[in-house]
């Protein structure tokens, strides 16, 4: 710790502003919006993604197959491809075929099959496979509902595709194919080139991507165990040398007593609340995408909320100290600790990502028990991949700058600032890191299965924050994280868009 007038005691800075009654006040209000916001967000995460059924006059609206489930079963086609790997076995196809959230869906999963066999007559038989444990429940529907014209254009689906996996591409006539080209866009080109020599330019145009994917996989598959391996030791380096007290944290915690810091997060709080309200309003009046653009703009506004301290009354100068936002040792010294910082993070982060894994493993296997069938679970909402795959660039816009800057300084002013300023004038290092990870964690919608590794990154961005005493080194590795991460999903969609 830093040097002390007592020996054997940390220093402590004054109390921050703020009287016993807006403490308990700040406390009450803080524990109520945490609870409701997560709540809310948990809620969210778990809102159906299957679409209501199509009408009859949608029955032939054109295909929109960039979602989660199309980029995935994209993915694996193009990449599979690329290295020449297929799969023999057949695991993965299936895995495919039971994540398919929609009926649409499991019949562009037939197409996706078919490509990932060994060969074409094993692929033809997998996709024949298929399309016969589809046609039951299709058949079912269709009878059931006369009226319900999806239900018989998925019949027809299933004939058009048989046509084509017993008699090959050509099989059907101009009209078949367009209509099935019309409902299922990359999936019905996909199987209207299947069997085809690979310099055919109708399969040449479905697999122009694979060669760029699988270059950025081959790349990731050493960039990203050499940044976990440059990471793990650096981890251990550091708890070496903060054990040994050779690394001595610079954070100056204050006394307890003030009120102010939670203050802001009380404030954030009820403004993100608001915000949420006020998007769901442009929806209600305009359209979806006006909701998300408003939602958006919005919350890019509640930056101004980290200055409420200065409303308060704290000098701006304080403020800056308080919640970090100074460099004593140089703002270039700060920048490289927070990219250190950050490679150290990443072992950590990718155990909160192999924790998820387990817990949904498990969430799925209970689930599957409870309802008597073995069938898993939809993948997860993925709020910014929805962004990213709904192709307007005014929402990617403003997606990337609310990722890269907003999101750095802000929810690191908010939370390694102010909440964990506050927690640590009354407890350790440690548990005000958790605590400000879990309140960080659950505020970002994924349900509580998918917050271990926000949890991880909070953490060790408290650490960085404790370690340095200034908020640049956690506000540079939350911007290296969402970087990274964004760009890399951006170029993917474009690739498999292109």
């Amino acid at each position: 710790m830093s040097s002390s007038p007592h020996p054997g005691l940390p220093r402590r800075e004054p109390p921050d502003p703020g009287t016993p009654l807006s403490r308990r006040v700040a406390f009450a209000l803080a524990v109520l919006l945490v609870l409701v916001v997560a709540g809310i967000q948990a809620l969210s995460s778990f809102a159906p993604q299957q679409p209501a059924p199509a009408q009859p006059a949608e029955v032939d609206a054109p295909a929109t197959t960039m979602d989660q489930f199309g980029l995935t079963a994209r993915l694996y086609v193009l990449v599979l491809h690329g290295l020449g790997m297929p799969d023999p076995d057949g695991e993965a196809s299936d895995a495919l075929a039971k994540a398919a959230p929609t009926p649409r869906d499991e019949v562009r999963a037939v197409a996706a099959m078919a490509e990932m066999a060994t060969t074409p007559e094993e692929g033809a038989a997998r996709a024949l496979a298929r399309l016969d444990a589809l046609r039951p429940e299709f058949e079912r529907r269709a009878s059931e509902s006369p009226e319900d014209g999806e239900a018989a254009a998925l019949l027809a689906d299933l004939d058009a595709l048989r046509a084509v996996y017993t008699e090959g591409p050509d099989a059907l006539g101009d009209e078949a194919r367009d209509r099935l080209v019309q409902r299922h866009g990359w999936f019905a080109r996909l199987a209207l080139a299947f069997g085809l020599d690979d310099d055919d330019p109708r399969r040449a145009a479905i697999f122009g991507a694979a060669g760029a994917l699988t270059a950025g996989v081959l790349a990731a598959a050493v960039v990203v165990p050499l940044a976990l391996l440059v990471g793990f030791i650096l981890l251990v380096v550091g708890l070496v040398l903060f054990m040994g007290r050779s690394l001595r944290p610079r954070f100056v915690p204050p006394a307890p007593g003030g009120s102010v810091y939670l203050e802001t997060l009380v404030v954030f709080l009820l403004g993100f609340m608001g915000v949420k309200v006020l998007a769901d309003l442009v929806g209600l009046v305009l359209s979806d995408a006006a909701a998300v653009v408003a939602g958006l703009t919005l919350q890019g506004g509640l930056a101004v909320l980290i200055l409420w301290p200065v409303v308060r009354g704290v000098p701006i100068a304080r403020w800056r100290a308080a919640t970090g936002w100074h460099a004593p040792r140089g703002v270039l010294r700060e920048v490289g600790c927070g990219v250190l910082g950050y490679l150290a993070a990443l072992p950590v982060f990718v155990g909160g990502v192999v924790l998820s894994l387990v817990l949904s493993a498990l969430w799925t296997l209970i689930s599957s028990a409870l309802r008597g069938t073995p069938e898993q679970q939809p993948m997860p909402r993925n709020a910014p991949l929805d962004l990213v795959l709904s192709g307007n660039a005014v929402l990617v816009v403003l997606l990337f700058l609310m990722a890269t800057v907003w999101a750095p300084i802000v929810e690191e002013t908010i939370f390694r600032g102010a909440l964990y300023r506050h927690a640590r004038a009354r407890i350790g290092a440690a548990a005000a890191g958790l605590l400000a990870a879990l309140v960080f964690a659950f505020m970002h919608g994924y349900g509580p299965l998918f917050t271990p590794p926000l949890i991880a990154l909070g953490f060790m961005f408290a650490l960085l924050r404790e370690w340095r005493g200034s908020l640049i080194a956690s506000v540079t590795a939350h911007f290296l994280h969402n970087f990274v991460t964004l760009s890399a999903l951006l170029i993917v969609v474009h690739l498999l868009g292109s």
